[in-house]
């Protein structure tokens, strides 16, 4: 029997996080972040997990892109 896991969507200062295919352990396998700024804009900080902290991520260019590898984060 497959477990049904409703989206969920969480309205934040200046963005919303929406879940919308969380997988049956409950971890999200997509996320969609809609922002109230360009995503170019300095009010915003961008950073991400790697060895143990989160370290200072710099977007690629317009038309490039990059793969960051998954972590579990700070809560294993």
């Amino acid at each position: 029997m497959a477990v049904v896991i409703e989206t969920q969507r969480f309205e934040l200062s200046g963005f919303s996080v929406e879940v919308q295919r969380p997988n049956a352990r409950g971890d999200p396998d997509e996320v969609l972040y809609k922002f109230a700024v360009p995503l170019e804009d300095p009010s915003l900080r961008w950073v991400h997990w790697k060895e143990g902290v989160y370290v200072l991520w710099l977007s690629p260019a317009l038309g490039e892109s990059v793969e960051l590898p998954p972590s579990r984060g700070i809560f294993g």
